[in-house]
């Protein structure tokens, strides 16, 4: 499940920008959720409005994740038959449209961005409709600077940096299940981890662990998962599972090509190599070519047809990109 800060943060702001809106013709009509290309939006989405409680309110999903990643057409086709509906039209302003994921709804080509302009004129032209919308940062800074969406979506609302704190209790339950235990840090004369909280901690061990956690993975739940994952091992004539000191994986040399491509994928989150070689203006077999070499680094991934970006990668290619002048968002680094 997504972590309950992530959910807290989202039901807290949608109940306020709801009841603006509610109670003011002129507030804004939407609201965009943002988190790292690697973070899974439409899933915390889902979960948040799961468990959410506003009197009133008829929660509609649109642009589904049935339809295939940046099919710009069918993205506007939807779109159109949402506002076009009768069923969706209320005078009483209790309608909640949502768009899990916008980085589905757009590609970064010719006549890519069809689909949020039509998005915003939705938004726009009708204010008796509230919309929310999961973005992920690099591709909130890409539309922005290119189609102006902050005018439809101002203010939006970034995911909160995981605490170790709140590490410990979202990973505490798969912990339980697996037997994991931490092993002990060597000792380097840094007593900021020395005491523990009662009633917290477990050990000393596992809060040095989850502060380490915390700060390699820039408070990102995705990232953070991922590095535990990676930590885990058997230790020989010891029961149960260790997780050790906590490490980012290296990024390999990349090249000018290769920075441009995994921008790119960063920006559509999961996307073929088809809509790759669009966006970047090369060739399917020569995107095919360098995204295979990036597979063997383990920097990307793949399910089923779509690539990725992998998560424990995430921290040191953020700082790689920003580095290079690439316009990424504004997260700890």
């Amino acid at each position: 499940d997504s972590p309950n800060p992530y959910c807290e943060e989202v039901r807290s702001i949608l109940s306020q920008r709801l009841k603006q809106w509610q109670q003011d013709e002129t507030a804004p009509n939407g609201l965009a959720v943002l988190g790292t290309p690697v973070e899974a939006l439409p899933r915390l989405l889902e979960n948040t409005l799961l468990s959410w409680e506003y009197d009133g309110v008829l929660l509609i999903k649109t642009v589904t994740e049935a339809i295939s990643p940046h099919d710009v057409s069918a993205t506007i086709q939807q779109l159109r038959q949402t506002v076009e509906s009768e069923f969706l039209r209320s005078s009483d302003r209790n309608l909640v449209i949502v768009i899990p994921d916008l980085s589905r709804c757009f590609l970064r080509c010719v006549e890519g961005l069809d689909g949020i302009e039509v998005l915003q004129e939705c938004l726009l032209r009708d204010r008796s409709r509230f919309w929310l919308m999961g973005c992920d940062l690099w591709a909130w800074n890409y539309l922005d600077r290119i189609c102006n969406l902050s005018v439809s979506f101002p203010e939006p609302v970034a995911l909160p940096q995981l605490s170790p704190e709140e590490l410990k209790t979202w990973l505490s339950p798969v912990c339980h299940l697996a037997d994991c235990q931490f092993e002990k840090e060597p000792e380097n004369g840094n007593s900021e981890n020395g005491e523990l909280e009662e009633d917290f901690w477990n050990s000393k061990p596992e809060k040095a662990y989850c502060h380490r956690l915390a700060e390699l993975s820039l408070g990102s739940a995705a990232v953070a998962a991922n590095l535990w994952l990676r930590s885990l091992h058997h230790l020989e004539g010891e029961a149960g599972i260790f997780a050790e000191r906590p490490q980012l994986p290296e990024l390999p040399l990349l090249t000018k090509e290769d920075r441009f491509l995994l921008y790119s994928l960063g920006l559509h989150r999961k996307t073929s190599v088809e809509d790759l070689a669009k966006t970047l203006g090369d060739t399917p077999l020569e995107v095919f070519q360098r995204v295979r070499r990036l597979q063997s680094s383990s920097v990307i991934r793949q399910h089923e047809e779509l690539w990725e970006l992998a998560p424990a990668h995430y921290p040191r290619l953020y700082r790689d990109l920003s580095n290079n002048q690439f316009r990424i968002g504004d997260l700890k680094s």
